[in-house]
């Protein structure tokens, strides 16, 4: 599609991933503080981010928002679990 091939497109792609790549850390933190980084579900999570970080290092910006929203879900899930 030539919609895709854009620099219009690639640089709102690349903005996307970069807000995703912050809310994660974010979550990621939040969580890691919470359970411990030994916690499986964080450690799913991390994998997740860092999967995240190589995509947006290889300009590969769709993949890497979508993995920095995996590890968003994932952090977030740990939270909401383990509210006191």
């Amino acid at each position: 599609m030539a919609a895709f091939k854009h620099p219009w497109w690639h640089d709102h792609q690349l903005k996307v991933a970069l807000k995703m790549y912050a809310e994660s850390l974010a979550e990621l933190n939040r969580a890691k503080a919470k359970v411990g980084s030994s916690d499986k579900r964080y450690v799913h999570a991390k994998k997740e981010f860092d999967n995240g970080k190589a995509a947006l290092c290889l300009g590969h910006y769709w993949r890497a928002d979508h993995e920095f929203w995996e590890t968003y879900v994932i952090a977030h899930e740990i939270l909401k679990h383990n509210r006191r």
